[in-house]
């Protein structure tokens, strides 16, 4: 896959409003809100998971 076929716009998780995902070009960004003890959002905070390591488990995952 090369970087022009990467949706660029959000995914949302049906389960969690307060997290999505992006398709970048180093990997899957997750971003999720996290909220302090008054329930107020303080921010996001986010992580890629690289390409690789996607690939690696969807042939995990697609093994009999």
């Amino acid at each position: 896959m090369s970087n022009r076929h990467l949706k660029l716009t959000l995914h949302k998780l049906a389960h969690d409003p307060t997290a999505w995902w992006y398709e970048e070009d180093k990997g899957i960004c997750v971003v999720q809100q996290y909220r302090g003890n008054t329930g107020l959002v303080y921010g996001t905070r986010s992580v890629v998971i690289p390409w690789k390591a996607v690939r690696s488990a969807l042939k995990r995952k697609d093994q009999p």
